[in-house]
């Protein structure tokens, strides 16, 4: 299967006029679901995301220089699914960046996951 998911995060000000950069994230995973009996399966996956922030902002003129940017991270994971509950992780790794006037510089990253479905 393909799953593709998409976001966009609007910022406001807060109390001391500062205001964090808007950000767009798209994520496309391939995977393949394997049945290991009636109520376990185990789904690995594979893909890639998307990230890029506009500039923070110290006040409604004024830019942050070293904020906002761009990333691309190559991701690869897996679900385990017993019946109605899931787990899951996977690890993302840089294939391409901007960030922060090039000064800042993504690492790789993980995430672990439970879910329920009712």
């Amino acid at each position: 299967g393909l799953n593709i998911n998409g976001s966009w995060k609007l910022n406001t000000r807060n109390k001391f006029d500062y205001r964090y950069g808007n950000k767009i994230t798209v994520n496309a995973l391939a995977y393949y679901k394997l049945k290991l009996s009636d109520k376990i399966s185990i789904t690995p996956n594979t893909g890639a995301l998307y990230e890029r922030s506009a500039k923070d902002e110290k006040t409604s003129s004024v830019d942050v220089w070293e904020t906002g940017g761009y990333s691309v991270m190559g991701t690869a994971g897996f679900e385990l699914s017993f019946g109605r509950f899931g787990a899951g992780a996977n690890v993302q790794t840089p294939l391409g960046q901007h960030l922060g006037e090039g000064k800042v510089r993504a690492r790789d990253r993980g995430m672990a996951y439970l879910s329920f479905s009712f």
